[in-house]
């Protein structure tokens, strides 16, 4: 009886189904199936998707938004009679030509100043640009200034807030 045991056929099946699992874990790792009910559905999975473009999405946008505000003075411009055709095209070449995607937001910030200086009926699309990335520098350099001073940096604070307000005048 003890050769019974050792030459028994239960021992292949359970290396059969050994193979079988990792080949269903396979299929089932290889061929997404559709969760049947909404509670099943991995959140995971949602929000490991990175973006596809280059240009994060939000500075796209706002490119995209300085352009339209660009594109609304022109035509507003065209329609009263205030702007010939030959200027709305000189206009929109330099757009085209300082615009032109994938920009970054600091290369955003940088070209918008810009783009008043031969079209001045520009300067409402520019403005709010302007406005808004003083008001994001001057909250970075307050917030570097606070860290240091809460250091005890006292001198190098003093330093950071002098160069901002000498920055900030000669841009004004």
């Amino acid at each position: 009886m003890a050769d019974d045991p050792n030459q028994h056929p239960p021992e292949p099946k359970p290396e059969e189904k050994p193979k079988e699992k990792p080949d269903e874990e396979n299929s089932k790792s290889s061929i997404p199936s559709e969760p049947s009910t909404p509670s099943e559905t991995p959140t995971e999975t949602l929000s490991e998707t990175p973006p596809v473009p280059e240009t994060p999405p939000p500075v796209e946008e706002y490119r995209k938004k300085l352009e339209r505000d660009i594109l609304a003075i022109i035509e507003e411009k065209l329609k009263n009679g205030q702007m010939d055709a030959e200027r709305a095209k000189g206009i929109a070449r330099l757009v085209l030509d300082k615009l032109h995607p994938p920009l970054t937001l600091e290369q955003i910030y940088q070209i918008a100043p810009t783009l008043d200086d031969h079209f001045a009926e520009l300067a409402a699309a520019v403005l709010p640009v302007m406005q808004e990335h003083n008001e994001k520098v001057r909250t970075i350099v307050t917030q570097h200034a606070q860290k240091l001073i809460k250091l005890g940096k006292i001198d190098e604070a003093s330093q950071v807030l002098k160069q901002a307000i000498q920055r900030e005048s000669k841009i004004n």
